[in-house]
C-alpha cells in the first residue's frame, strides 16, 4: 500500500498467506468486493518459476470464471530464489511494483 497511494493506483490489495486448502471463497468475496475491477493480478516477489502461481493459476481462474481477466506479475525466472545483491533486488522490486499497477 506504500507503493499504491502515491502512485494514485486505483488497486484493491488483498494478502493471502495460506494457499492450501485453496481458499477459492475467500478469493471470491475479495473479488466481489471490487465491483469495478477490471482486471486481478497476481503478485508474488518470488521468480515466476518459484512461489504459489503455478498452484494458484488454474484456481484462480476458477474462481474468476471469466469474469475478468487474470495476470501476474513476478520476478523472472531463476535458479535461485535471491537476486545477489542488494541492488539488483532493488531494481527486481522496484520493476515489479510497476508491473502490479500498471
Amino acid at each position: 500500500m506504500k507503493r499504491r497511494d502515491p502512485d494514485a493506483a486505483p488497486a484493491a490489495v488483498v494478502r493471502r498467506e495460506q494457499m492450501y486448502p485453496f481458499p477459492a471463497d475467500e478469493m471470491a468475496a475479495a473479488i466481489e468486493a471490487a465491483p469495478s475491477a477490471r482486471e486481478v493480478v497476481w503478485v508474488q516477489e518470488e521468480p515466476e518459476n518459484m512461489g504459489a502461481w503455478g498452484f494458484v493459476h488454474a484456481r484462480l481462474h476458477r474462481v474468476l470464471r471469466e469474469r475478468l481477466p487474470l495476470r501476474h506479475a513476478s520476478r523472472a525466472e531463476s535458479a535461485s530464489p535471491a537476486a545477489g545483491s542488494q541492488k539488483v533486488h532493488e531494481i527486481e522490486q522496484e520493476k515489479l511494483l510497476a508491473e502490479a499497477f500498471a
